[in-house]
């Protein structure tokens, strides 16, 4: 049995719902000042999560603006909405009573900026501290009664936190200690900090950490997270773009100290098996030192508009290293050539929920990738298992003897497209994807494929539009093990931080279970379904393709506008389409059974600490109105990526409903109208 340590802080789903809560609350009161310091510049440079929110008012005010803002207060939403406020309110008290303060109070008493972050301090991967740190100016007398509140909570019976103060040294701020009783299964006791200084309330679960930021908060500093190369790096590369515009939040990782972070946070826990982020951080993509970014609500005609920076530079070349590559190892993977076409085809229908566009050079990438193949597979010891691998495919008499070098691979191009949408009426496993992969010899990969479809007993072949098609139904055998990120199963969405870490493998659903697959188009094409595969197999009418309905045209204007051109990435989506299965399954309280990739997520970030193998649905849909009444809100969303000298710049936004002519709202939405 678990319970969550420092749940204010905590794992980043917590984070999530403080934001949600955040979104769906009103009346916060705020005075401006200009008095005290940044975040940036309290924070210590082992930071490896920070989110910033310059004004929480400003942020309210803006998000009541949009059609989000407009949708909460719906008056046939409102019933709903006041008990979602209940719900996510009592499980954040349920959460945060073992910190004394939970975010409606940080909510009272903010006067300005409202940090959170995670630390790792001193840069020990076995260590972790979590920090809020809120500007209270004009909120004084609001933080008398939140001191007595939190001394309450921290002191009372579901606590018993013995109180205890003492001066930080070389100042005269008075730090409020609050040590909790253990709790069972608990190694040591829980030990929260607390100080004011100068309208800065700083609350914390380390005391070294709670001590450093009032330190820095007098004097220059440099060991701070304002000087971390990959967070100037991000923000400035996104205040580049930005032309002045001044965020309403920022937000920065540290993706691998993050990491490290989490499976400190739950007690130093290491993934089951392959440890595939390890693999990741060595074979060289901790050259992705950094991803930050900005983000705006209510932005002229958008709802939102958001930039980021995956922060990369070259690798620093040592004397004598000819190597002329930006990365090293399998990151050299990290190839996404620019191009002006990143278009849906003829082909691509007008019905689907999202359409995803990349350039990247795939054929380089199956080099690269021999040294995380090579691990994950073979292990420690596993160098060469890659070329085994191989070399079975082109000489074992059971298998498609064929040679991937040779009849394989030189025949991938750089363009690989992805697609969605969902069947109605929605279900759990509602969701149909397709894959689509530039060939540049059709002929040739056809033959190949055959073979291999000829060697797989589970192979059938139909005849679809004159095209040959194959599909694949898998026998239910055991799979091995896909990589996990600190419980995240990268294939199969595992179930999160369990408690026993068996060294057996385990049977895993993949995250694309591909079912069928035809050669057309000059596209190898991968799909879960039949149905949706055959709607891509003749061009449509020009009123029928996805590039000719006005949301999409729209959404790329708008991108056009924000610095789209020569880009690596273009994404489409439909957000009343992707989110309508997901709103109904909560309805019909089923969202634990989801198997969309985004329920898939939803479910990890929300799924309690448990071993079951559904969670129990945290919120009560009973009050949900039909999808319907949402739908009217959710507006298409768009975002282009680009390669950039030092990473990848990634731009987006999000445009309002009401950007769309009513009649062709409709016409646009899919035409799956549940």
């Amino acid at each position: 049995m678990r319970h969550n340590k420092t749940p204010i802080f905590g794992p980043t789903r917590v984070f999530v719902q403080l934001a949600w809560a955040c979104l769906i609350w009103g009346g916060l009161s705020v005075t401006a000042t200009f008095a005290v310091r940044p975040g940036e510049s309290l924070l210590p440079n082992t930071s490896k999560f920070s989110l910033q929110i310059s004004d929480l008012q400003e942020l309210q005010t803006k998000f009541n603006r949009t059609q989000m803002g407009h949708l909460v207060n719906d008056p046939l939403m409102r019933p709903f909405v006041d008990d979602l406020r209940q719900q996510i309110s009592q499980r954040l008290k349920d959460e945060d009573v073992r910190i004394g303060m939970t975010w409606e109070d940080i909510d009272l008493v903010a006067g300005g900026e409202v940090c959170l972050a995670l630390i790792q301090p001193d840069g020990k991967k076995d260590q972790h501290a979590s920090v809020v740190i809120v500007d209270i100016s004009g909120h004084e007398q609001e933080m008398k009664r939140l001191w007595a509140k939190i001394h309450r909570d921290q002191t009372g019976p579901e606590n018993l936190a013995k109180y205890t103060e003492e001066t930080i040294p070389g100042t005269e701020t008075l730090l409020k200690i609050y040590t909790q009783k253990p709790r069972k299964d608990d190694k040591q006791a829980e030990t929260n900090f607390y100080f004011l200084y100068e309208n800065q309330l700083v609350a914390t679960n380390h005391k070294g950490v709670s001590t450093g930021i009032r330190r820095r908060m007098q004097g220059d500093h440099q060991e701070i997270l304002a000087n971390v190369e990959a967070y100037v790096g991000s923000m400035q590369g996104v205040a580049k773009e930005a032309d002045g515009l001044k965020p309403d939040a920022r937000w920065f990782i540290e993706p691998f100290g993050l990491i490290d972070v989490l499976r400190a946070i739950q007690g130093g826990r290491q993934a089951r098996g392959v440890d595939f982020v390890k693999i990741l951080a060595d074979t060289g993509f901790k050259a992705i030192q950094g991803i930050g970014g900005h983000i705006n609500l209510a932005e002229g005609k958008r709802e939102i508009l958001h930039r980021s920076l995956i922060y990369a530079p070259a690798v620093e070349r040592t004397p004598g290293d000819t190597d002329t590559a930006k990365y090293r190892d399998a990151a050299r993977m990290l190839q996404f050539p620019h191009a002006k076409d990143l278009f849906p085809q003829a082909w691509i229908p007008r019905e689907l929920a999202s359409f995803f566009s990349v350039n990247w050079k795939t054929r380089d990438a199956t080099t690269y990738v021999e040294p995380i193949v090579d691990t994950w597979l073979g292990g420690a010891d596993g160098e060469g298992t890659y070329e085994d691998i191989k070399i079975s495919l082109r000489d074992d008499e059971s298998g498609p003897q064929i040679d991937v070098d040779k009849d394989f691979f030189p025949h991938l191009g750089d363009r690989l497209l992805w697609l969605t949408d969902y069947e109605t009426p929605s279900s759990p496993t509602c969701e149909r994807v397709m894959l689509a992969i530039k060939i540049n010899d059709p002929d040739k990969l056809q033959a190949t494929i055959r073979k291999i479809m000829d060697s797989d007993q589970n192979a059938t072949e139909h005849v679809k539009h004159g095209l040959v098609v194959w599909e694949v139904i898998e026998e239910e055998t055991e799979q091995v093990a896909s990589p996990e990120v600190d419980g995240l199963n990268v294939f199969g969405f595992g179930e999160e931080f369990e408690d026993d870490f068996e060294d057996e493998e385990e049977s895993l659903e993949p995250l694309f279970p591909y079912k069928v697959t035809t050669v057309v188009h000059d596209y190898l094409i991968i799909a879960t379904h039949m149905e949706l595969l055959e709607s891509m197999l003749t061009n449509h009418a020009t009123a029928d393709q996805l590039g000719s309905s006005l949301d999409y045209q729209l959404v790329q204007k708008d991108l056009e506008r924000l610095g789209a051109d020569m880009d690596c990435l273009r994404l489409f989506s439909r957000t009343a389409e992707e989110i309508r299965p997901n709103y109904e399954l909560v309805s019909q309280g089923k969202m634990p059974e989801s198997e969309t990739l985004l329920g898939k997520f939803l479910n990890w970030i929300l799924s309690p600490d448990n071993d079951d193998e559904f969670r129990e649905q945290e919120i009560d849909g009973s009050k949900m109105p039909d999808y319907q009444i949402a739908r009217r809100y959710l507006g298409p969303t768009g975002l282009y990526m680009q390669t950039k000298e030092d990473g990848w710049l990634i731009v987006g936004s999000l445009l309002p409903k009401d950007g769309l002519l009513p009649a062709t709202r409709i016409a646009d939405e899919s035409a799956k109208t549940p």
